[in-house]
């Protein structure tokens, strides 16, 4: 009898691109994502067409016809994996945040260096480039008010009704910062307004670019500018802990899941914890063990619940507390 072993690894060669740039004014950064949002549409129809049987020229591209219209230096167009053909959206989204403009695709091996140049021919210029990210995006997100308007304004008041329209039951921004995927709670922290902003926002959004426009949207109604700044998450920590804890807190409070019994079924519990926490299953297995013990703190109550209720159906005692 002969027995073979393979030892093989698995190749994931598609990750996250995320480039930001900043230019000198908001309605600048405006036009420049309404022209890249227009291109970006039309340069995926333009290859999908091409992919579907129809013979094409790369120089016809709407892609190439960009880059000469602006005079900006051609990379190989005909290189395949510049432009995302892996997901159910191959268009890379792009959105205008006060003054800066983020573009992301979240599967794709890379996307174009035209677009930084792009940045720079406009005006403005690359503050940050994540190529090819494996790992969570931090979205970081500074508010604050311009000094011309902050006079006989109650600025505690205003970053209290921020931080109340983020953290409302079904809004948008917790529909992108709360999801199953986003294993980090979002988190924020009130500044002096004078070598800190007045609010820093911080989540990891399941949709980058909706989660930013979200914040930007809320900041704006309220009287806020906004700075966006990106990171790549490199380990299991809280990315968000040098915001927590979180300050001014939500009018419906924040909560903490307490693992208090590990059940009959334990390796469902670690299972649930590796999931939620984003953890290796040793250092699951030492939290079971460490029962009861708070496995989650600053959640809104509707994810802490949630996990509350994953650690129950399998089989562990858990509990909700408010902080």
């Amino acid at each position: 009898m002969k027995i073979r072993v393979w030892n093989a690894f698995a190749s994931n060669n598609s990750g996250s691109y995320t480039i930001v740039g900043s230019f000198p004014n908001a309605e600048l950064a405006t036009e420049v994502a309404s022209e890249l949002a227009i291109l970006m549409k039309a340069h995926t129809e333009w290859l999908e067409a091409e992919s579907s049987g129809a013979e094409k020229n790369a120089d016809d591209s709407p892609l190439s016809k960009f880059i000469q219209q602006h005079n900006l230096r051609s990379s190989n167009l005909d290189y395949p994996d510049q432009w995302p053909h892996y997901s159910d959206d191959n268009t890379p989204k792009v959105v205008a945040v006060d003054a800066k403009v983020i573009i992301h695709h979240e599967y794709t091996v890379t996307l174009p260096r035209e677009f930084g140049e792009y940045f720079y021919a406009r005006g403005g210029r690359v503050e940050h480039e994540l190529n090819h990210a494996h790992n969570p995006i931090v979205a970081v997100c500074q508010v604050w008010m311009p000094w011309s308007d902050r006079e006989g304004k109650n600025l505690p008041e205003k970053i209290q009704a921020v931080v109340e329209e983020l953290c409302e039951a079904g809004g948008e921004f917790l529909r992108h910062a709360a999801s199953e995927r986003s294993k980090i709670a979002p988190a924020w922290r009130d500044g002096d307004g004078l070598h800190d902003p007045d609010l820093v926002v911080g989540a990891v959004f399941d949709d980058l670019v909706a989660g930013f426009a979200a914040v930007n949207r809320i900041a704006r109604k309220h009287g806020f500018r906004t700075f966006a700044k990106v990171s790549e998450a490199f380990d299991e920590s809280d990315s968000l802990a040098f915001l927590r804890p979180c300050s001014p807190r939500p009018l419906r409070g924040l909560f903490s899941v307490i693992l208090e019994e590990k059940g009959p079924t334990p390796d469902e519990v670690v299972k649930v914890l590796e999931f939620a926490l984003a953890v290796d299953r040793n250092s699951a297995r030492k939290m079971l063990d460490s029962a009861p013990i708070t496995i989650l703190s600053g959640f809104l109550p509707e994810k802490a619940n949630e996990v509350a209720g994953w650690l129950r159906n399998a089989g562990a005692t858990s509990s909700v507390l408010p902080e």
